[in-house]
């Protein structure tokens, strides 16, 4: 009988994220790359198997006796995952080997390593170590994974302790006589071309990317060395969604793009698959992608999918992943998001898409998620299906909405807001121009959900004469204001249009401010620059600039039972709109002495009105400020 080895530590001790012992707990152990279960035993005689999953005590802690190397996935009582335990754990053979390879890896050369390792013997390609059927020598050089190519292989050494663990393409190797080669790694991130990719425009990469993936998902912590997995300039070709279910960084070389084999000016990740994403991501933990371009073949039409999908099931949550410095081009949304929080999307190029650029859908499970970034991304495309965005967010929870070019679409920016209850969105510092319908739109009408604290601030919005132009910026809920604390300021808005559609339209809401915003409403006549509407409860419309030609009103007001207060907006009073029964309008603008200065005017039972040429007279009609 073969005696067992000690893992890391006999009796095996967890902790939770707070550092109390995991009491109840659940220790998973499985075969690597799967979740085929494999024996651990409480004594090193392996007379006594643990069950698995193994029940963690009291103290958080069991014996844990294993042969072999074992993937670990570690749980709370609960069943939520402990991701500082979950991964690879090696028997003291395989610790020792790696201990063994450390003056190899700090070797000053290439050179100097393999005469470390007295290498003496070499395969020109992976297929030929796979046909090998002695055990000598027992390090060998592969100069590439394909005889005659270029890149792939490495430095391999047959781990004679191991006889059972699958080939994987890449970094275990199993050969005729049932030897398994190592690859060793020197410290060195895994690249896609170590698992058979060859980037040329033609081959199907897909089985490589996939069987990368999967090793290095397998490693424990995503961000140390070996959690990341590279790709060299060239043109992938993939013909099936990539699945990732673990922790993972995979970075390019760059998400330029030319024409020709070789010549890609960065890693371009090329589907000829019509209805597939090319990454789907479904693991909670964080997944970043960085320096990719990922697109589609001229000759596949693409009809559904997603560049880039993070969808979660039931209540779990994705966090912390990040897309950055990536083009994405001409999937149905570049980037689509099913219960995730704590991203970052930053500085990719998302374009030609066929319905959004972002799409950030919510659930009933996790609705009120987000404390998202969205910023420095310039995302464009022609399409027109009127509900299509370049950003569009449905949870409520914190976003931010930041320095991105924003171009066709018929939004540029919607919150839908489809749960709620709560949340924060800073939408600042963007350039958002030629929209189709509505430039910046956020929208509530689920009964029972509020959403609070809207800032819009610091934006460009340019729209020249748009096929069917709503407005630049909209605020819209139900039948009661189920919007709070909505500010709107200094923002540049330019349109040139005929339509009558406001400029800035608030028509539902409570404690609105809309303040030093700079409308210009172009040449033509038509549109009106600020209306509020009937569900609009406290609203200030304060320091405004108002220039171009109108035939409509600078600001319009239809209110209902609300107190709106409009000072200082350099506009002509000649033709405020009618409001609605019981609604008060303030309005002043210059300097008023007297009563004799300011005008009482009413419109609909019980509605009262002051428009006055100065500063608040309160005397006469009890208007405090």
């Amino acid at each position: 009988m073969s005696s067992a080895s000690l893992l890391p530590m006999a009796r095996a001790v967890f902790y939770d994220a707070n550092g109390n012992p995991l009491a109840g707990g659940f220790v998973h152990t499985y075969v690597p790359g799967g979740t085929t279960p494999k024996t651990t035993w409480q004594d090193s005689a392996e007379t006594t198997p643990n069950a698995n999953p193994i029940i963690l005590d009291a103290n958080g802690s069991c014996l844990l006796y294993g042969a072999g190397v074992y993937q670990i996935t570690v749980t709370d009582s609960l069943g939520n995952s402990v991701p500082a335990y979950s991964g690879l754990s090696t028997d003291p053979a395989s610790e020792a080997a790696s201990a063994a390879m450390q003056p190899v890896i700090q070797a000053a050369t290439v050179g100097d390593a393999l005469a470390l390792l007295g290498a003496s013997g070499s395969f020109p390609s992976i297929a030929a170590l796979r046909a090998n059927a002695t055990d000598q020598p027992i390090v060998v050089v592969v100069p590439s994974y394909y005889a005659g190519g270029t890149s792939g292989g490495g430095v391999y050494w047959l781990n004679a302790t191991d006889t059972s663990s699958a080939d994987n393409g890449g970094t275990i190797i199993v050969d005729a006589a049932n030897h398994r080669w190592y690859l060793e790694t020197f410290g060195a991130p895994i690249s896609v071309t170590q698992f058979g990719a060859k980037l040329d425009g033609y081959f199907d990469d897909t089985t490589a990317w996939q069987a990368a993936i999967n090793y290095v998902t397998s490693i424990r912590n995503a961000t140390a060395s070996g959690g990341k997995l590279t790709a060299p300039p060239g043109f992938s070709s993939i013909s099936a969604a990539l699945l990732i279910t673990g922790p993972i960084i995979i970075e390019g070389a760059g998400d330029g793009a030319g024409s020709g084999t070789g010549n890609s000016g960065g890693t371009v990740i090329r589907t000829t698959n019509a209805t597939a994403d090319a990454f789907t991501v479904t693991t909670p933990l964080s997944v970043i992608f960085r320096n990719l371009r990922i697109d589609v073949f001229s000759t596949t039409t693409k009809t559904a999918g997603s560049g880039i999908a993070i969808s979660m099931a039931g209540s779990d949550i994705n966090l912390g992943s990040v897309v950055e410095q990536c083009t994405i081009v001409g999937y149905t949304s570049c980037i689509y998001l099913v219960s995730c929080a704590n991203y970052s999307i930053v500085n990719n190029r998302l374009l030609g898409f066929l319905a959004n650029g972002i799409y950030d859908a919510a659930t009933t499970s996790n609705p009120d998620l987000g404390d998202a970034t969205i910023t420095g991304n310039t995302i464009w495309a022609q399409n027109s299906t009127p509900t299509d965005s370049c950003i569009r967010l449905d949870p409520a929870g914190g976003m931010e909405v930041s320095s991105n070019k924003l171009l066709g679409s018929p939004y540029g920016i919607r919150l839908t807001v489809s749960q709620g209850p709560t949340g924060t969105l800073n939408i600042f510092g963007n350039s958002i121009e030629q929209q189709l319908v509505y430039c910046i739109r956020v929208e509530q009408s689920t009964p029972g959900k509020t959403y609070g604290d809207i800032v819009i601030a610091n934006n460009e919005i340019a729209v020249v004469s748009p096929p069917t132009p709503q407005g630049a910026i909209s605020i819209v809920a139900g039948s009661s204001q189920y919007l709070t604390n909505i500010l709107i300021h200094d923002n540049n808005l330019l349109m040139v249009h005929t339509t009558a559609q406001p400029q800035i339209s608030i028509q539902d809401g409570a404690n609105v401010q809309v303040h030093n915003n700079n409308i210009d409403l172009g040449a033509v006549a038509g549109p009106s620059g600020i209306a509020t509407g009937g569900n609009v409860g406290n609203a200030w419309v304060l320091e405004n600039t108002f220039t171009g030609t109108t035939s409509a009103s600078f600001y319009s007001a239809g209110l209902s039972t609300s107190t709106v207060l409009v000072d200082r907006n350099g506009m002509t009073f000649s033709q405020l709109a009618t409001w609605r029964n019981g609604s008060e309008v303030y309005v002043t603008d210059g300097t008023c002495t007297s009563s004799t200065n300011a005008t009482l005017t009413g419109s609909g039972s019980g509605a009262t009105a002051l428009r006055a040429r100065g500063n608040w007279y309160s005397a006469q009609y009890g208007v405090t400020g």
